[in-house]
């Protein structure tokens, strides 16, 4: 994999800077904000799903050093889920599989077979499901193996001996959502401030270089809420015995640095699809797209399964 600057990118707020635009269309949880290209015709897409607390945004790092290729965005479509982003709250609870429904809603499409997911975090995680219920050409999952997470939700107390730093990690994120409408101002503060890059030293390979924009976005993005309604999607789930079927191409991103999403949840997804393809990102914590645009790239394009 090639290797290159960590971080080159920042996040962009404007599709306009990619030559796309931002629509907003009904669903049954809302509507939901797309970003796409303009006059874009057909269902065959890339589908590009990001996490808990972030927007469309998350992506834009892949968007630049989509651009330095010279390489076309036109069937790369984006979606900020129900309670995100620029997205409507949520009306209640949800699950992954209404999300899903929502997210075909809002691109107009009838089945999932012509698309292939890609997901960060949360978003890698739903994308794991929708492959597993509903036929596509391809799922890939950047930090999105929560089988640790999984097991904090529903056992909170026997996940502190078998994953003890995801559940340090997936307190603070708790922690935050307990604030109700304090966290907003928290999560700014913490931005403005630099409290934040530490507060996320087991998020990220290195802190001290990410790029501003990100503290930034997550100072914007966060939605109690919503967490507390996505966080109630793991009950009870089965997270390997769903993901066995998966039937279709498979591609799972790992940041070594990761310690939401490690080495224990690979395994997970590995004894799942043995047969997946799987590429770790040296440089990389749990924010593959945005720490390792240009390799995340290359890893996608090397993969072969884009729409």
């Amino acid at each position: 994999m090639t290797r290159s600057k960590y971080a080159p990118f920042p996040l962009s707020t404007d599709p306009a800077d990619f030559g796309l635009e931002a629509e907003l269309r009904k669903t049954h949880l809302g509507s939901l904000q797309v970003i796409s290209s303009p006059g874009r015709e057909g269902s065959r897409v890339n589908l590009f799903i990001h996490g808990v607390g972030m927007s469309w945004e998350t992506w834009t790092p892949l968007l630049r050093a989509q651009a330095e290729t010279g390489g076309s965005v036109s069937n790369w479509v984006f979606v900020d889920l129900p309670g995100f982003g620029g997205s409507d709250p949520l009306p209640g609870p949800v699950t992954l599989q209404g999300v899903a429904l929502a997210i075909r809603e809002a691109l107009h499409l009838q089945t999932y077979s012509d698309v292939t997911l890609v997901g960060h975090s949360m978003g890698g995680f739903l994308a794991l499901d929708i492959a597993a219920r509903n036929p596509s050409r391809g799922v890939v999952s950047f930090s999105g193996a929560y089988h640790s997470i999984v097991d904090i939700v529903n056992h909170p107390l026997r996940s502190v001996a078998r994953s003890p730093a995801a559940w340090l990690s997936y307190s603070g994120l708790r922690t935050i959502s307990s604030l109700g409408q304090l966290a907003s101002p928290v999560m700014g503060a913490g931005s403005k401030s630099g409290l934040l890059r530490l507060a996320l030293r087991d998020s990220l390979y290195a802190p001290l270089r990410m790029q501003q924009s990100l503290f930034d976005a997550l100072a914007r993005g966060v939605r109690p809420t919503s967490f507390r309604h996505a966080e109630r999607t793991g009950v009870d789930y089965e997270t390997v015995e769903t993901w066995r079927r998966i039937a279709v191409p498979l591609l799972g991103g790992f940041g070594r640095h990761d310690k939401l999403v490690s080495a224990a949840d690979r395994r997970a997804l590995e004894l799942a699809q043995p047969n997946a393809t799987f590429v770790e990102f040296s440089r990389s914590g749990h924010f593959i797209p945005i720490e390792q645009p240009r390799e995340a790239l290359s890893a996608l394009c090397d993969w072969g399964h884009l729409a």
